[in-house]
C-alpha cells in the first residue's frame, strides 16, 4: 500500500456515493484508488489543454 503525505476531503451526494460504491465493486478497486485515478486523469487532461506540463507521475497516460 502506498502512503501519501497529502490529504483532501470531499463531500458528495448520496447518489454519487452509491454510484461510486457500485463501480468500485464492479472493478474490485478501493474507492480512494478510483477517486485518485479519476482526479489524475482529469488534472492531466486539463493541464495539457492549457499547455502546462504535469509535474506528477501517473499510471494514466493520455495519448493525443
Amino acid at each position: 500500500m502506498v502512503r501519501y503525505d497529502y490529504q483532501r476531503s470531499i463531500r458528495m451526494s448520496n447518489e454519487v456515493k452509491d454510484s461510486l460504491e457500485k463501480i468500485c465493486e464492479v472493478y474490485k478497486v478501493n474507492e480512494s484508488d478510483y477517486i485518485r485515478l479519476s482526479l489524475e486523469k482529469t488534472l492531466y487532461a486539463d493541464m495539457r489543454t492549457k499547455g502546462l506540463q504535469p509535474t506528477f507521475s501517473t499510471l494514466y497516460q493520455q495519448t493525443a
